[in-house]
């Protein structure tokens, strides 16, 4: 399968505008490409919806991020169980891996404008939020 996301594959798109032809895909881009012969087209759309807000979905539970989209918290365990993932915490690592992969300048500036931090300070928790993740997924598989 080739690294590239088709054209209009949730894949290709990134905060609702089309992104540019990359190299690499993420790793959440990546899991959507190969199951998208195992999701219906509500499931697709939603995770559609999911990657192009990354900035605002990044940091959500499983049962904000239902909130946010009308839908039952199972709707969101099962999506993601079916891109591969046992738990939400590790779909959530990799959606803040995606968001940090593909920031740019004009997302940052929007989503700190938004929340009334400044640049700095937006890139700092996002940074932290990625390293708690990678620490807690380093902490449960020690403990398994």
């Amino acid at each position: 399968m080739s690294a590239q996301a088709k054209p209009n594959s949730p894949a290709a798109r990134t905060n609702g505008y089309q992104r540019e032809r990359k190299p690499w895909l993420t790793s959440l881009e990546e899991r959507i490409s190969h199951a998208q012969g195992s999701l219906n087209g509500s499931r697709t759309r939603l995770l559609q919806e999911i990657l192009d807000n990354a900035d605002d979905n990044h940091f959500l539970s499983s049962r904000a991020l239902a909130k946010r989209y009308n839908v039952d918290k199972a709707t969101i365990v099962r999506t993601v169980q079916v891109l591969g993932y046992k738990r939400y915490a590790e779909f959530a690592a990799d959606l803040r891996g995606h968001f940090i992969a593909r920031i740019t300048p004009y997302t940052l500036m929007k989503s700190a404008a938004r929340e009334k931090r400044s640049l700095a300070a937006h890139v700092d928790y996002a940074l932290y939020a990625d390293e708690v993740g990678s620490t807690r997924e380093t902490q449960s598989r020690r403990s398994r």
